[in-house]
C-alpha cells in the first residue's frame, strides 16, 4: 500500500462487527451473562460467563458468531443450512459435557439464530455413516424458530445452569474416585443450600400457605437435597416433599409422603384439604380410583373450603374430568358449558398475586376440550349424514364451521394473552405451559382431519404450522426438564411424538425433531418416572386410515366399532340416521336392535370367517320392523336359519362365551 492509501472497511467486517453488536446486547448482564469475545480466536469467538442472583459465577460456556448476508433455507423455509468448519464443532464438542452454542446472525434481517452445537451433533450422526468427520466443512442445520431472543435467552441461562450445577455436584460426589482434588467451599450466604438446617428453615419460611405454582421447582430440588428420616420428622416438610413428588410426576414417592403426613401429625383444615386433594391426583394417576371417583371427592372437599383460590382449582379438576368423560355421539351437558365461562368470570376477577393465570390457563384446557368435542360431534354427524345421502346443506356447514371458528378464535386469543404475560414478567414456567396446552389443541385437530378427511390439504401450510408446533414443543420441554418437571415434560415428549409421526409419516414431511434424541428422551423419563413405555396411537390411526394390514372389507366389517359405544351413545348415532330421511318409516328401536345385536355378535364370536348378516327388505320398511339376521361361515359355506334374536343364533353355532 502507498502512503496515501488507507485500509478499507469491508462489507463483511461490518457485518461481524453488526453481528457482535447484536450478540452482545441479547446476552447482557440484565439477561444473566457476560459474553467475553476471545482474541485471538482459537477456536470458539466468545466465552460467556454466567450470572445468578448478581454473582459472577465463573461457569463458561463457548460461542461460535457467523454473519451471513442472505441465510440458505431448505425444508420450504423452516431451517438454514450453514457450511460449518467441521474442526470448529469438533473444538466446541470437547468441552463436555457443557457444550456451547453456534449463533448465526442474518444481515438481511438483523436477526440471531441459534442451535446447541450438541444438538447439531446428534443431528449429524443420524446420518448413514461419520464420513462427515473427514471433511473440511460440514452443513449444519438451524430451525429458524431458534430466535435469539429475550425468551429464549431466559431458557438457555436455566439451561447452562442446570449443567454446570449438575456437573458441580458430580465432580463433588465421584472427584475423588478418579483422582481428582475435592474440596469443601464455604461460600458466605443467608443460607446453605448444602445443609439440611438451612434447607429445613427456608422451606418453613416459604409455608403452606402462599405457594405458587412457579415454586414447585425451588421446593422439588430443596425436597430431594433432604434425607427421608427429616423430612418425616416435619410436617410442613412432609406436605411439601408430597406436593412437589406429584406435581413432577413422582407419583409413587408422593403417595409415600402423604401417608406419612397423615399417620405422623394433625392437620388443620387447609392442610388437610391440601393434602387430601393431592392424595385424589396421585390415586388417580396410579389407578387406585377412576374419573367417576375422583369428581365425587373432589365435590366433597368443595364443600370443605372457603378459599377461593381451593374452590376454583377443584371446579376446574371436575370440569376437566367431566368433559374427559363424554364419549362419542353424546351431547355436552348445557351446565358444563355454563361452568366454563362463569370460571372464566371468576378467574378474571382475581388478585394477580395468586395463581391467576395458571387457573386461566387450566380453564382454556377444558374450554379446549370442550371444542374438541364440539367439532368431533359435528364431523360425526356430517359424516353419517352423507353416509345415507343426506349431507348437510352449505348454510348448516357454515353455521357449524363458524360456530368451532368462533370458539377457536376465543381460545387462541386467551392463549395468546396468558403467552404475552408470560413474556412480560419472563415466567418461562408459565410459557411452557402454554406451550404444553397448545400443542395438545393442535394434536387434537389434526387426528379429526386424518380421522374425517378424505386427503390432506392446505399441506404447504400444514407443514409450517407442524415445523413451528413441533420447535415451540422441544424449547417448551427444555424448560420443564430445566425445572426437573418431569411429568409435564414426558406429556408434552409423547404429543411432541404424536406430531412428529403425523409430519412424517401422514404428510411425508421432513421433522425438525432429532428422533434419536426423542426416544432416549422417552426411555430415561419413563424410567425416572416408572412408567410403561409409550405407544404411539396416531400410527395406527394412520395405519388404518391408509389400509395397512387391513383385511378386504367385509359385509360387516364397519361395525366392529359398535364394541366401543354405550348404550347412549347407540341411541344418538340412531337418532342422527333417523335424522337422515333415509329411512322413511324408521323407528329407534329397531335401529337400536340391529346395533346391540351386532355389538353382541362381536362380543362373542372372533372367529374371522363368521359374520353375520340382514335380511333384506324393500327399503320403505327398512327399521319399520324389526330386523332379522343370518350368520355366514365363509370357509365352510354355511348358513344359519333367520331370526331376530341374534343370541339365538350364536347359541345354536355354540358361539356363546
Amino acid at each position: 500500500m502507498a502512503f496515501d492509501d488507507l485500509p478499507q472497511i469491508d462489507a463483511s467486517s461490518e457485518h461481524d462487527d453488526e453481528a457482535k453488536n447484536k450478540l452482545s446486547g441479547i446476552l447482557s448482564q440484565k439477561a444473566g451473562y457476560i459474553p467475553r469475545e476471545q482474541i485471538p480466536d482459537k477456536g470458539c469467538d466468545y466465552l460467556v460467563e454466567l450470572i445468578k442472583n448478581r454473582l459472577a459465577k465463573n461457569w463458561h460456556f463457548g460461542v461460535q458468531l457467523k454473519s451471513i448476508e442472505t441465510p440458505s433455507l431448505i425444508s420450504n423455509g423452516y431451517v438454514i443450512s450453514y457450511s460449518w468448519l467441521t474442526s470448529r464443532l469438533g473444538y466446541m464438542m470437547r468441552n463436555t459435557p457443557i457444550f456451547g452454542l453456534l449463533v448465526i446472525y442474518d444481515v438481511s434481517s438483523q436477526t440471531l439464530y441459534y442451535e446447541h452445537v450438541e444438538k447439531i451433533y446428534q443431528k449429524l450422526m443420524e446420518r448413514e455413516s461419520d464420513d462427515w468427520k473427514k471433511n473440511d466443512k460440514v452443513s449444519v442445520h438451524i430451525p429458524v424458530s431458534n430466535v435469539l431472543d429475550s425468551n429464549s435467552v431466559a431458557t438457555i441461562h436455566k439451561t447452562f445452569l442446570k449443567r454446570f450445577t449438575n456437573l458441580s455436584k458430580m465432580t463433588s460426589d465421584h472427584a475423588a474416585s478418579y483422582d481428582l482434588p475435592v474440596l469443601k467451599m464455604n461460600f458466605v450466604s443467608e443460607y446453605d443450600v448444602n445443609s439440611t438446617t438451612d434447607i429445613v428453615e427456608i422451606l418453613r419460611r416459604l409455608g403452606l400457605s402462599s405457594i405458587a405454582v412457579d415454586d414447585i421447582p425451588t421446593i422439588y430440588e430443596l425436597v430431594n437435597r433432604l434425607p427421608n428420616s427429616e423430612i418425616i420428622q416435619h410436617k410442613e416438610l412432609s406436605i411439601l416433599a408430597a406436593l412437589s413428588f406429584s406435581e413432577t410426576g413422582k407419583v409413587a414417592d408422593s403417595a409415600y409422603y402423604v401417608q406419612r403426613a397423615l399417620k405422623r401429625f394433625t392437620l388443620s383444615d387447609g392442610e388437610s384439604l391440601m393434602v387430601h386433594f393431592i392424595s385424589l391426583k396421585n390415586d388417580y394417576s396410579l389407578g387406585t380410583i377412576d374419573a367417576k371417583e375422583f369428581i365425587e371427592e373432589c365435590k366433597i372437599l368443595l364443600g370443605k373450603t372457603d378459599d377461593l383460590g381451593n374452590k376454583v382449582t377443584l371446579r376446574l379438576n371436575v370440569l376437566n374430568f367431566e368433559l374427559l368423560l363424554i364419549k362419542a355421539f353424546t351431547n355436552v351437558p348445557v351446565e358444563l358449558v355454563e361452568e366454563i365461562s362463569d370460571l372464566a368470570e371468576v378467574i378474571d376477577k382475581m388478585d394477580e398475586a395468586t395463581n391467576k393465570y395458571y387457573l386461566k390457563l387450566w380453564n382454556l384446557e377444558n374450554l379446549a376440550l370442550f371444542i374438541g368435542l364440539v367439532r368431533t360431534q359435528g364431523l360425526n354427524e356430517m359424516i353419517v349424514l352423507e353416509e345415507f345421502d343426506s349431507p348437510l346443506s352449505l348454510d348448516e356447514r357454515l353455521i357449524a364451521a363458524r360456530r368451532i371458528v368462533a370458539m377457536q378464535e376465543l381460545f387462541t386469543r386467551e392463549l395468546h394473552s396468558v403467552d404475552e404475560y408470560a413474556k412480560q414478567t419472563d415466567n418461562v414456567l408459565l410459557q411452557a405451559f402454554a406451550i404444553l396446552l397448545h400443542t395438545r389443541f393442535k394434536l387434537s385437530m389434526e387426528i379429526d382431519l386424518i380421522t374425517f378427511a378424505t386427503d390432506p390439504n392446505n399441506l404447504e401450510e400444514r407443514e409450517k404450522w407442524l415445523n413451528h408446533h413441533l420447535m415451540l414443543a422441544d424449547h417448551g420441554f427444555a424448560v420443564f426438564m430445566g425445572n426437573s418437571l418431569l411429568g409435564p415434560a414426558y406429556t408434552l415428549l409423547c404429543l411432541t411424538f404424536e406430531l412428529h409421526t403425523i409430519m412424517t409419516e401422514w404428510f411425508g414431511f421432513d421433522s425438525p425433531i432429532i428422533v434419536s434424541q426423542l426416544a432416549v428422551n422417552l426411555k430415561v423419563l419413563e424410567n425416572d418416572l416408572e412408567l410403561s413405555p409409550f405407544k404411539s396411537s396416531i400410527l395406527n390411526l394412520i395405519n388404518r386410515k391408509k389400509k395397512v394390514g387391513r383385511p378386504d372389507d367385509d359385509i360387516h366389517h364397519g361395525m366392529k366399532w359398535l364394541l366401543h359405544l354405550d348404550r347412549g351413545q347407540m341411541e344418538n348415532l340412531a337418532q342422527i340416521t333417523i335424522r337422515s330421511g333415509k329411512f322413511h318409516n324408521a323407528k329407534l328401536e329397531n335401529m337400536m336392535h340391529e346395533m346391540e345385536s351386532f355389538k353382541l355378535f362381536y362380543q362373542r364370536c372372533s372367529d374371522p370367517d363368521i359374520y353375520p348378516m340382514v335380511s333384506k327388505v324393500p327399503i320403505n320398511i327398512v327399521y319399520a320392523i324389526k330386523p332379522s339376521f343370518q350368520l355366514h361361515n365363509r370357509r365352510t359355506g354355511l348358513f344359519s336359519l333367520t331370526s331376530d334374536d341374534m343370541s339365538v343364533l350364536l347359541e345354536a353355532w355354540n358361539l356363546c362365551k
